[in-house]
């Protein structure tokens, strides 16, 4: 994602100069923090889990019995324009504070949630700031094709072809000239079918 959004690259490095990436000491989350929720809400690595009803219940039209198998997907829900504005775009500034008090509970869950949500949560998140925040600071990665990356729905979320980069040494100003690409990244290509594996051919 941040290959093809110069300047939320940039912004990410220029975050790297303050003393820490995990958030300042008011306990706002920083802009790394933002650009790996980001990009678990357009891309969630787990896209689908099931739960068992443990009661029977009515939503909506459709009624659950007890002991029904019941489907959520993350890529579907995490694309509600309902409760994110602009829904395909990459934006992590829509992670405000403010934003996230309002969000309802189960309209963003990348690790599950309820008594089996993932008990490394926290454990990720803290890793994938700093890992993404270093490599963003010291590496340039450029894309061979950045506009043809299609995921494929397999036990996990992950691209359908190989994807070719190239790491240059990431530039000593993190100022330089944004070149923003808004690219979607095969957004509208997925579409909502996209939780459904398909089979190689």
């Amino acid at each position: 994602m941040l290959a093809n959004h110069r300047c939320a690259l940039n912004r990410l490095r220029s975050e790297q100069s303050e003393p820490s990436v995990l958030g300042p000491p008011t306990g706002a989350p920083s802009f790394a923090q933002n650009v790996i929720k980001e990009s678990m809400r357009l891309f969630p690595p787990v896209y689908l889990f099931g739960r068992e009803a443990t009661c029977s219940v009515q939503i909506g039209d459709f009624p659950i019995r007890k002991g029904d198998s019941v489907v959520m997907s993350q890529w579907i829900v995490h694309r509600d324009e309902s409760h994110f504005a602009d829904p395909l775009d990459f934006n992590p500034d829509r992670w405000s504070a403010a934003f996230e008090r309002t969000l309802p509970k189960y309209a963003y869950f990348p690790f599950g949630g309820g008594p089996r949500v993932c008990i490394g949560k926290e454990v990720a998140m803290l890793e994938a700031t700093i890992v993404v925040g270093m490599l963003a600071s010291r590496f340039d990665v450029v894309l061979e094709a950045p506009d043809t990356l299609t995921p494929w729905p397999t036990v996990t979320l992950r691209p359908q072809d190989a994807v070719w980069a190239e790491a240059r040494k990431a530039p000593e100003d993190p100022r330089v000239a944004c070149g923003v690409r808004q690219s979607r990244i095969a957004s509208t290509r997925c579409g909502r079918n996209a939780a459904r594996t398909r089979r190689r051919s």
